[in-house]
């Protein structure tokens, strides 16, 4: 029996199991997939590197930096610069720059005028405390279902390879479910922030010379044979002192913790 068997080689689930072998227990890294990484995924294109999944990493949050300088990213690591944050949008098989400012969308032709009307009226909208609510969820109810789906599912997909229905909005964006709370809307949040001098600064982004990529192949480097990829587990079931998983025509598996990275 093994300390402990992580459920998904993603970029969570490696960095779980890598974490755990640092402190020294016996991990094994079940992935169903061919190759490790999940939706972080990196590839050369005719001179041209194109991103499968997220494509920049927001400095300062969930301590990737400190997990690149580990496992000896740090001379890889590049700022993006400003230029990254320019973003677009394939409507009609035609790209439209994405406004970063109100006054740019409630401009954009790639928003109906309904939607726009949603914006505007974004600032009269009255907060409401959900519980764990998602960034999809928020937003269709800040900013209405149009500009959700247009502009910010792509967004949160750039960021985190996700969809804004899975991810939490105080994971994500805390800044932005706390203006809500302390002045009732993100517009009049903005407004604030800007009569006080203060424009909200944004935050430096990153990557690696290779692509996001790079991050899931190191782990997945350093882990070793603790990573087993086409494995899929079938069934598990609970046994004295820990679990079994059952993992088809790879066999099965016996540990005292089940991490679940899905």
């Amino acid at each position: 029996m093994i300390d402990a068997a992580v459920i998904g080689g993603g970029v969570s689930g490696l960095t779980a199991g890598w974490h755990l072998r640092r402190r020294g227990l016996e991990v094994q890294v079940l992935e169903a997939a061919p190759a490790p990484g999940g939706m972080a995924r990196s590839q050369r294109m005719g001179g041209y590197l194109m991103e499968h999944g997220p494509n920049s990493i927001s400095a300062g949050k969930g301590g990737v930096e400190a997990l690149s300088a580990a496992l000896g990213l740090d001379d890889q690591i590049c700022d993006l610069g400003p230029l990254v944050r320019r973003r677009y949008l394939l409507k009609d098989e035609r790209l439209y720059g994405i406004a970063t400012g109100m006054t740019g969308f409630l401009r954009s032709s790639y928003l109906s005028y309904r939607a726009r009307l949603w914006l505007m009226s974004e600032i009269f909208r009255r907060p409401r405390e959900v519980g764990n609510e998602t960034v999809g969820a928020f937003f269709r109810r800040r900013f209405g279902p149009e500009f959700t789906e247009r502009v910010i599912d792509p967004l949160v997909g750039g960021l985190f390879g996700g969809c804004a229905d899975d991810i939490s909005i105080e994971a994500a964006f805390p800044a932005l479910k706390a203006m809500e709370s302390r002045y009732g809307s993100l517009t009049a949040g903005v407004m604030a922030s800007r009569w006080r001098g203060g424009a909200m600064p944004g935050r430096r982004l990153f990557s690696w010379t290779g692509g996001i990529g790079v991050l899931p192949a190191r782990l997945a480097h350093a882990l070793g044979p603790a990573l087993k990829c086409a494995v899929r587990v079938t069934a598990m079931t609970r046994e004295a002192g820990g679990f079994r998983l059952d993992l088809g025509a790879a066999g099965s598996l016996t540990a005292r913790v089940i991490v679940m990275a899905l």
